[in-house]
């Protein structure tokens, strides 16, 4: 094996080694947590800290996963409204629960830093949001 291709397996178990202990941290502990909550298709990006007024100032980047588990009945909340012919609506929500943070990749794809887990609703209130508009949409200019 050849001094490069060597070097090339070591970094790769030591990548390997370093995701695995990344994603083997433990939860924080439970705690209230409230932020808004964007449920898209294929996408449940939570933005902690934020309000229906300050969203748009987080960096979507910064968006941790939502796992409503349970907690959260997922069809009742849609089924109330669906998307267009031309897109998938976004549904948004000012979310305050009982649970977890998770840290390491998570979500669709695992493109998401973090993993928050819902254990009780405390209070969700819908928010309106434009029609196809995702945090895609408005990221942060670098």
């Amino acid at each position: 094996m050849s001094r490069a291709r060597s070097w090339a397996v070591i970094g790769l178990i030591a990548l390997a080694i370093g995701g695995a202990v990344w994603a083997s941290r433990p939860p924080d502990r439970m705690r209230e947590i409230s932020g808004v909550w964007l449920l898209e298709f294929e996408g449940s990006n939570f933005f902690e800290g934020a309000t229906a007024a300050t969203v748009r100032d987080f960096d979507p980047d910064d968006a941790g996963w939502l796992d409503e588990g349970d907690a959260i009945d997922v069809g009742k909340l849609l089924a109330e409204d669906g998307g267009s012919a031309n897109c998938y609506k976004v549904h948004a929500f000012e979310l305050r629960f009982k649970g977890r943070r998770h840290a390491g990749a998570s979500g669709h794809l695992g493109m998401r830093n973090s993993r928050y887990e819902v254990d009780e609703i405390i209070e969700i209130k819908p928010i309106a949001w434009p029609e196809c508009d995702s945090p895609y949409d408005w990221k942060a200019e670098r």
